[in-house]
C-alpha cells in the first residue's frame, strides 16, 4: 500500500454517508481519501492548504446541489483547474450534457461500477498531470524566448555603445592635423570597420523587428541590375574559388550596360537578400556551371535564380525555417530564412523548385503596384502649433538647411498631414482641439516608428516624462534655441538613417 503522502488525493462529496464509504472502499487502496457531505464543506476543502487532485460530486444534495458546486469551483482561480466528475443517480442526457457544459471532466451513474470508477479516476488524474506538464513547459519555453529577446536587445545595445567611440575617435582624430597620409588610409579603415560592424547590429535588430511584425519598410525605387552588379563584384573571389560564373538575364536577353530593373521595396533590404541567395547558389553549383538570375517583367516582376545544384532532400520541406542547414560546416540556417522575411516585409514571397535533373530555382515575386516613400521622405519635417509666427520662423529656419517642411494648425490637422510620411515631427504640446499628448498616441497607432519631438512653453517634468512614455524622442521648452533645435534634429536624422 502506497504511503497516503505520496498518493493522489481524492474528495467525495456526498450527503448520503453509505455512498461515500462505497466510493472510499473502491479507491482507498490507491488515493489518499477526504471527504465532505455537503457543498459548504466541499468548496472549503477543494481551496483550503490540502487541495484534492480530483473531485467527485454527487449532483442532487440539500442547500446547494452538485450543479452549483461545480459551477462555483470553476469560477475560483485557484480551484478551476482540478478535475471534476459527477457521481449521480441521475441519468438523463440532458443532465450529463449540464455537468458537462459547468466544466466536469466526466460523469459516472449510481449505481457504480468500482471498476470503472478507478479507471476513470486514474485517466483523469493522468491527464491532469500531462496538463500541468505542459503547461509548465509552455511557461519555460515563454520564459525562455523573452529571456532571448532580452538578451538580444541588451546585446544590441551594449555593443552599439563602444562603437560610438570606434566610429568617432577616427573623425575626430582626422580633424586635429599633424598626421600622415597612411595614419589617415589606418583611421579610414577603423571607421569603416565600425560602421560595417554598426550594420550587422542593425541588421539583426530588422530581422527581429521582422519576425514580431514590427518592421516598417521604407519604400523606394530599387535598381535590381545595380544591385546585381554590386553582389557580382562582391562574389568575384568566390566564383573564381568555385569556378562559377554568374549570368543576369533582363526579360529573356542577356543584361547590358543600359538595362534596368526596377521593384519597389527597401535598398539596404534587397542587397543582403539577393547576395545571400546569390551566395548559396553560387557554393552550391558544380564546378565549371554558371549561375543564372533572371529579371522578368509580366502582371509581376519576378527574379529567378538559378543554379545546375540540387537541395538535399532531407532539408527541401523546410528550405527557408530559420536555422536549416545540410552539408554547410560553417552554415547557420539563417540566409534563406532572413531571405524569406524580407521578401515578404517587402510584400514580395519567395519559393523553391529542386531536383537533382533541373537543379535548383528560387524565384521572388514582388507587385508592380507598390508605392515607394521616396528619398525626399527623409527630408520632410512636419511642424504643428496653432501659432502662425511659429510656422513661419520653424519653417525659414529648417528650409535653409535643407528640409522640407510642412505645417499643420492643430491635432486634427496634423493627423491628416502624417500620410504625407513625414519623417520627423515637432508637435506643440498646447492647441485648441487637441493637445499634444493626444496627438502624439494617435501618431503611434497610425505609425508608430515615426519620430516626435514635443515643443512646448511649459517646462513641466511631468509633460516631459509623460510625453517619452508614449513615445517622443525628445522634449524641448520654449523659448526655442535654435542652435539646440538643429543639433537635435540633425543628430536625430542621422540615427534614423542609420538604424534603417
Amino acid at each position: 500500500m502506497k504511503n497516503d503522502s505520496i498518493k493522489p488525493k481524492v474528495l467525495l462529496v456526498d450527503d448520503v454517508p453509505e455512498n461515500i464509504q462505497i466510493l472510499m472502499e473502491t479507491l482507498k487502496d490507491d488515493y489518499a481519501i477526504i471527504a465532505a457531505t455537503n457543498g459548504e464543506k466541499a468548496l472549503q476543502l477543494a481551496s483550503g492548504d490540502n487541495m484534492p487532485d480530483i473531485i467527485l460530486l454527487d449532483i442532487m444534495m440539500p442547500e446547494m446541489d452538485g450543479y452549483e458546486v461545480c459551477q462555483r469551483l470553476k469560477k475560483d482561480e485557484k480551484t478551476r483547474n482540478i478535475p471534476v466528475i459527477f457521481v449521480t443517480a441521475m441519468q438523463e442526457v440532458e443532465d450529463e450534457t449540464k455537468g458537462l457544459e459547468l466544466g466536469a471532466v466526466d460523469y459516472i451513474t449510481k449505481p457504480i461500477s468500482p471498476s470503472i470508477v478507478r479507471a476513470r479516476v486514474k485517466n483523469h488524474l493522468e491527464l491532469e498531470f500531462t496538463r500541468k506538464t505542459l503547461e509548465e513547459q509552455n511557461q519555460e519555453l515563454r520564459e525562455a524566448a523573452r529571456l532571448r529577446e532580452d538578451v538580444e536587445k541588451i546585446t544590441r545595445h551594449d555593443l552599439k555603445s563602444p562603437l560610438n567611440m570606434i566610429i568617432g575617435a577616427p573623425q575626430a582624430i582626422k580633424t586635429f592635423g599633424e598626421i600622415n597620409e597612411r595614419q589617415k588610409k589606418y583611421l579610414g579603415y577603423i571607421e569603416e570597420t565600425g560602421y560595417r560592424m554598426l550594420d550587422m547590429i542593425n541588421r539583426s535588430l530588422d530581422l527581429f523587428k521582422m519576425e514580431q511584425g514590427l518592421y516598417e519598410c521604407k519604400f523606394e525605387q530599387v535598381d535590381i541590375t545595380n544591385t546585381l552588379k554590386k553582389i557580382v563584384t562582391e562574389t568575384q573571389s568566390l566564383c573564381a574559388m568555385n569556378d562559377v560564373k554568374i549570368n543576369v538575364f533582363v526579360n529573356g536577353k542577356p543584361s547590358t550596360e543600359e538595362d534596368t530593373f526596377f521593384i519597389t521595396g527597401e535598398t539596404l533590404l534587397v542587397f543582403p537578400m539577393l547576395e545571400n541567395l546569390i551566395k548559396n547558389a553560387i557554393e552550391a553549383s558544380p564546378e565549371g556551371a554558371h549561375v543564372g538570375v533572371f529579371l522578368d517583367e509580366d502582371d509581376s516582376l519576378r527574379i529567378r535564380i538559378q543554379n545546375r545544384g540540387a537541395v538535399p532532400e532531407d532539408i527541401r520541406d523546410k528550405f527557408f525555417d530559420k536555422y536549416v542547414t545540410s552539408e554547410k560546416e560553417k552554415g547557420t540556417g539563417i540566409g534563406t530564412y532572413s531571405a524569406k522575411l524580407i521578401a515578404e516585409t517587402m510584400n514580395g514571397n519567395i519559393s523553391m523548385e529542386s531536383s537533382e535533373k533541373k537543379g535548383t530555382a528560387i524565384t521572388l515575386v514582388f507587385p508592380k503596384d507598390q508605392q515607394a516613400l521616396g528619398e525626399s521622405d527623409m527630408r520632410k519635417i512636419l511642424v504643428v502649433d496653432d501659432e502662425a509666427q511659429n510656422h513661419e520662423l520653424l519653417k525659414d529656419f529648417l528650409e535653409i538647411r535643407d528640409y522640407e517642411v510642412i505645417t499643420a494648425n492643430g491635432g486634427k490637422e496634423a493627423l491628416e498631414k502624417i500620410k504625407e510620411k513625414p519623417a520627423l515631427v515637432l508637435l506643440d504640446v498646447m492647441m485648441p482641439d487637441m493637445n499634444g499628448l493626444q496627438v502624439l498616441e494617435k501618431i503611434k497607432e497610425i505609425a508608430p516608428s515615426m519620430e516626435v519631438i514635443m515643443v512646448t512653453s511649459m517646462a513641466d517634468e511631468d509633460i516631459a516624462l509623460s510625453s517619452l512614455k508614449k513615445g517622443a524622442c525628445d522634449y524641448i521648452t520654449k523659448p526655442i534655441d535654435l542652435n539646440h533645435l538643429e543639433n537635435v534634429i540633425d543628430l536625430k536624422m542621422l540615427q534614423m538613417s542609420t538604424e534603417e
